[in-house]
């Protein structure tokens, strides 16, 4: 299975500035779309702090989803939202 954390925050780009949507909802919309755009795919929410600037994000997909990648892509640029790879988030 693969695996990574991100942390999801607003994009600097015309859909984030123009969602009327929070950050929490779109990125949560974004997740689950990813999560139903392929088999065997999950995704954990980790942390969501309360000024909503950013949410930390576990996705979790099957080693043979080549598309779980450019998935994700498609979904956080149609929601506003940027992601930032997390390599050492505490387990």
């Amino acid at each position: 299975m693969g695996r990574a954390i991100y942390r999801f925050s607003r994009a600097d780009t015309l859909e984030g500035f123009l969602s009327a949507s929070s950050l929490a909802t779109d990125a949560r919309n974004l997740a689950n779309a990813w999560f139903h755009d392929g088999v065997n795919r999950r995704f954990n929410i980790i942390t969501q702090p309360d000024d909503g600037q950013f949410m930390d994000v576990e996705l979790i997909w099957d080693d043979t989803d080549a598309d779980a990648g450019e998935s994700l892509d498609r979904h956080l640029k149609r929601h506003g939202v940027q992601r930032q790879y997390l390599p050492n988030y505490p387990q």
